[in-house]
């Protein structure tokens, strides 16, 4: 195992011991992922000039990142890495570095299933009884050789299973000696995992307007020039219906209040209007829903004007 794998393993046993290893949430997946495991496996070794099949017992850590082409479907690279414990002297390892991919049957479910091929390592290591340096730096591999190899798995609210498969080939001693041909190991590995994207971005808002008084062309005002009012109660004063505002959004999130407050303001001043009415449409008829109604109050265009040139 090289340094930067072991650097990968302890990073995945810091990271997996510390987070929150939950299921996805109610938002479809997206974007760029990382994935962080830490559990126990089983695994199998054989080889051409072995005498006996041999069954070894160990941690299995490992550490991905990819990306999201769409909800159901997550690609990227993964390292997964086996050692027979954490102890002193002969410590056999096995490393894998695959190209991944992840099938979601639900875009905001969290059971998959995933495969991904690519290269397959055993070595047989100084062990240093280290949980942070498992590996002795100071000391080459007894043995060691790198083929080709694959994994099968699948995945539920933050558990793995997993098959891993490696034909590694001719295993050479430290001086470059073959010491095993045709060697091959079969691991069934357990794991606590989460594989996590970034929270999905907030919603846009759009607001498209339905004109109510075509003979009201006007300038377009600055934002801050339109009044907010909860009902029409509050205006206080005469005023044109000019349009009715319908909000709609861009995402898988629902927007804040305040967006759609935001968006609704943003138009009316596109139509020149100086004030809006929340949750009320023509007739100021109140809704329960997110339309606003739009409206020109004479008496205050002084006030929109001085607000917009401030």
């Amino acid at each position: 195992m090289t340094h930067g794998a072991r650097l990968c393993c302890v990073a995945v046993m810091l990271c997996a011991s510390g987070a929150s290893l939950r299921a996805q949430d109610a938002d479809p997946r997206h974007g760029a992922w990382m994935g962080l495991g830490l559990g126990y496996g089983s695994a199998g070794f054989s080889c051409d000039t072995c005498g006996n099949r041999r069954r070894l017992s160990g941690w299995t850590f490992n550490l991905g990142v990819g990306g999201t082409p769409n909800p159901h479907v997550q690609l990227g690279v993964q390292g997964d890495f086996w050692l027979n414990g954490l102890r002193q002297g002969k410590l056999p390892t096995t490393s894998t570095a695959t190209v991944l991919v992840a099938y979601y049957p639900r875009v905001n479910g969290s059971g998959f299933v995933e495969a991904g091929v690519g290269l397959a390592n055993y070595a047989l290591e100084r062990g240093t009884g280290d949980p942070i340096e498992p590996v002795s730096d100071n000391y080459p591999s007894y043995s060691s050789g790198t083929g080709w190899g694959y994994t099968l798995g699948v995945g539920w609210h933050g558990m793995r299973v997993v098959y891993q498969y490696g034909k590694v080939g001719a295993l050479h001693d430290a001086g470059g000696a073959t010491v095993a041909t045709g060697w091959k190991q079969q691991l069934v590995l357990v794991e606590f995992m989460g594989r996590d994207a970034p929270e999905p971005p907030t919603a846009r808002v759009h607001a498209h307007a339905h004109l109510l008084n075509r003979a009201f062309p006007r300038t377009a005002i600055c934002p801050a020039a339109v009044t907010v009012f909860d009902a029409p109660s509050e205006v206080g004063k005469p005023y044109v219906e000019v349009a009715q505002i319908s909000p709609s959004r861009d995402g898988s999130r629902e927007p804040t209040p305040e967006q759609v407050v935001e968006a609704e303001r943003n138009k009316a001043a596109e139509l020149g209007a100086n004030g809006v009415i929340l949750n009320h449409i023509a007739g100021s008829r109140e809704v329960l829903y997110d339309d606003a109604l739009a409206i020109w109050i004479a008496a205050d265009s002084a006030r929109a004007s001085a607000e917009c040139r401030s």
